[in-house]
């Protein structure tokens, strides 16, 4: 009689910053993997919260947040039979870890901790990772946040258990896919047990990584499932043969090796191999094509989650006729498949200067053309040749000066561009407004730090203004301009660098917001918003330091 366990992995996609969305989906998603009735359900880490977002996972209301749905996931899988493991973020002594929620039958066995955090009394409800559940006939241990190569850190958890499971939420790179299936497969043999590994996909706006969403499976250090996919979930369901597992165990102890004699290295003035000129590439042609291809991927499916999650459907790219414009160009349109929609939505501008020769310069217009994008040639001769006449540099002198002027311009010309389509800061200030403002009413930031802020802007802003109308702008045009609203609502008042008490707080976002100015006024960049905000971090221990004396006393 076979001896057999089934253990289906389902990576499962997050959605950014929404518990309640990544708990919808996953419902869906666990039972098509129910269907197969497996014995055991493994979801990757942090599935409910995504590592990504570092800022939210530190907020109680959202960890408490991820506790409400995972009560509702557990209910509404109620009549499912599998023991499941969701991961989630959780606070343990005022700590925030990974954790990974056992479930079944709408039931919460407990909370198993990650292999780090050290074993001690534990409140009620959390488990270490040495916890041991059967199911199906097999001894299971979960290593939550763990992959091939951490887990061999914690090998003595392996000893008389029969499959390791291993949730994870590693960030996509070229090839990681198949590292991590050796690693496990090397794992399984190493520690003489079947192995799952599970790592979560998708991708947010506040996050430029993918997560490559991937499960495999080794018994006996053999790969006997696998199942990857880029940005999306993916799912796999496998018996694991547990005879198999438990007769690689009856074999007898290696030896000891003997204690190295260690000698000094020969020196040498030559080598007697021949080094490769692509160093990252595979030697054979098609792994060759094969890793070009997934860079290629990664990048698109990244720009296309960025996109998709800040609800920009249009795209600016300067194009030279060069290799890297060719490839970010090629890059945009591979997004734009990604998320369906027609090439025109990506706008493609050649902006020739003195050295474009006529060759390249028909190259950068013929691609898009091709490619059914929209275009647009803006010669930027006249515009850094009147630059240049204006600072008293002379065109024949090509230093780095006359290179950067014209960078510099064909930079300008990009971002105006992408805010007249509706690019991140230009069309979005009205939905951070309507959010910060949100946000602030629920007592999730602090609204003395916003406020404070906008009035310093505003108040420095009209200063100037007053002093020369035609120089300065108005104090609305501040306001609503660059990352002002970004970095009022969601930079300044971050919990972690701002202050905590009423009167230094207001202190904080006043001298941000004066400095949000002074920095547009006399600094060399247009924006002065983050940089304003590292120097009053700067600032934070200081103002913090400030205790005012209760009225009447001395």
């Amino acid at each position: 009689m076979l001896n057999l366990i089934r253990i289906a992995a389902v990576t499962g996609r997050v959605d950014p910053g929404s518990p309640a969305g990544c708990r919808k989906y996953l419902t869906e998603e666990i039972k098509k993997a129910g269907a197969h009735s497996p014995d055991v359900i493994l979801l990757p880490s942090d599935i409910l919260l995504p590592p990504s977002a570092q800022s939210l996972r530190r907020q109680g209301f959202m960890l408490d947040l991820c506790r409400q749905e995972l009560s509702r996931l557990a209910e509404d899988l109620r009549e499912l039979p599998s023991l499941l493991f969701v991961g989630l973020p959780v606070s343990l002594h005022g700590v925030t870890v990974s954790a990974m929620a056992a479930l079944r039958q709408g039931e919460l066995l407990g909370f198993v901790l990650p292999p780090s955090v050290p074993e001690g009394p534990l409140p009620e409800g959390f488990l270490p990772a040495s916890a041991v559940f059967e199911a199906g006939g097999a001894r299971l241990r979960v290593l939550p946040g763990c992959d091939a190569g951490k887990a061999l850190q914690y090998g003595s958890l392996a000893r008389d258990c029969d499959c390791l499971l291993l949730p994870c939420y590693e960030p996509a790179r070229v090839g990681s896919a198949d590292r991590s299936e050796q690693a496990l497969s090397v794992l399984s043999r190493e520690l003489d047990c079947a192995a799952v590994l599970c790592c979560g996909a998708g991708s947010d706006s506040s996050h430029p990584v993918c997560y490559r969403g991937f499960a495999v499976i080794a018994e006996a250090g053999e790969t006997v499932s696998v199942q990857a996919e880029f940005g999306q979930s993916a799912s796999l369901c496998y018996d694991i043969d547990l005879d198999i597992v438990r007769r690689s165990r009856d074999t007898l102890p290696a030896a000891p090796a003997p204690a190295a004699y260690r000698f000094p290295a020969v020196p040498h003035d030559y080598a007697l191999r021949s080094f490769s000129s692509t160093p990252y590439l595979p030697m054979e042609p098609e792994a060759e094509r094969r890793t070009l291809r997934e860079w290629f991927e990664l990048q698109s499916h990244s720009l296309a989650a960025r996109l998709s999650n800040t609800g920009i459907d249009r795209a600016v790219v300067g194009i030279s006729g060069g290799l890297d414009s060719t490839l970010a160009l090629l890059v945009c349109h591979r997004a734009a498949q990604l998320m369906r929609l027609s090439p025109d939505h990506i706008l493609a501008v050649t902006m020739p200067g003195f050295g474009t020769s006529d060759r390249t310069h028909q190259n950068a217009l013929d691609l898009p053309r091709k490619l059914g994008m929209s275009t647009m040639d803006i010669s930027i001769v006249p515009a850094v040749g009147q630059h240049l006449a204006d600072i008293g540099h002379p065109l024949d002198r090509h230093d780095v000066t006359y290179e950067n002027a014209q960078a510099r311009e064909r930079t300008q010309i990009l971002l105006d561009l992408g805010n007249q389509i509706g690019g991140l800061g230009a069309s979005q200030a009205g939905a951070l407004f309507i959010g910060g403002s949100y946000l602030a009413a629920r007592g999730t930031i602090r609204w003395e730090i916003a406020l404070s802020f906008f009035v310093g802007v505003f108040l420095t802003a009209a200063l100037y203004n007053v002093i020369d109308a035609e120089r300065f702008a108005t104090p609305f045009f501040h306001l609503c301009t660059g990352s002002t609203f970004l970095g009022g609502f969601f930079l300044a008042t971050e919990w972690a660098s701002s202050p905590g008490r009423q009167i230094p707080m207001m202190l904080y976002g006043l001298i941000g917001g004066a400095m949000v100015i002074i920095i547009r006024v006399y600094g060399i960049y247009p924006d002065g918003v983050p940089f304003a905000i590292l120097l009053i971090n700067l600032l934070a221990p200081l103002l913090d330091s400030i205790h005012p004396k209760p009225f009447g006393a001395r």
